[in-house]
């Protein structure tokens, strides 16, 4: 018994130090970015998701938070207006908005909300709103990958798989959101996170209840 406790508090550690060790990754110009775009965002969490109290409108924030983020870069020096509303942003300054920067290389910014600590946008939620419209345009773009290809199967087609996830997602916009605020939690800790729900697509069940819902109601 002593030995089965000593080593699950050692993978306890573990895991602890990897989380610790994720988070202290991140930079203090990200870490002081963040804190000053969210409070300026006023984003909060509801049983209905998270918001953006002080935004525009505070269901559909992207730009207003990309523009906030490159306001805050311009007044540390790492991004200058360019006129027409434009930003053109340091290697830094991306670095901080995005998460990553390749000299050289074609940069990829990654989702807003992703939940990747080491980037504004990643670490910026997006509403349940947000949510919803991402996972239809997903499901309308992903089935239509899978019907192009000519070995689709509604059974083996991965595509296919991930388009019926999505659109289960989109028509259950509280499920969805519910499992997009402990993911974003979790990466934002720098934790891992395994879903509770299937990716069968046409049946949403989860592994607690096997609560079975219908696609489309």
């Amino acid at each position: 018994m002593g030995a089965s406790t000593g080593r699950s508090n050692n993978r306890s550690n573990n895991n602890n130090n990897n989380n610790n060790n994720n988070n202290n990754n991140v930079s203090p110009e990200v870490k002081k970015a963040k804190k000053v775009v969210k409070e300026a965002l006023g984003i909060t969490a509801t049983r209905g998701g998270y918001i953006a109290s002080k935004a525009q409108n505070p269901i559909r924030y992207g730009g207003e938070a990309s523009k906030i983020t490159n306001e805050y870069l311009v007044s540390i020096g790492e991004a200058k207006r360019t006129g027409g509303g434009g930003y053109m942003l340091t290697s830094k300054g991306y670095e901080i908005k995005y998460g990553s920067y390749t000299p050289g290389a074609v940069q990829d910014p990654g989702a807003m909300g992703s939940g990747d600590p080491g980037g504004v946008m990643s670490s910026v939620p997006i509403s349940k709103k947000m949510l919803e419209e991402q996972n239809r345009i997903k499901s309308i773009a992903l089935a239509g990958a899978s019907v192009i290809n000519p070995t689709a199967s509604i059974v083996n087609t991965p595509l296919r798989m991930a388009a019926n996830t999505a659109s289960v997602d989109a028509n259950n916009p509280q499920a969805a959101v519910d499992e997009y605020s402990r993911m974003f939690s979790a990466k934002q800790r720098g934790q891992p996170f395994t879903s509770n729900r299937n990716n069968l697509g046409m049946l949403n069940l989860t592994k607690n209840n096997k609560q079975k819902d219908q696609l489309g109601q």
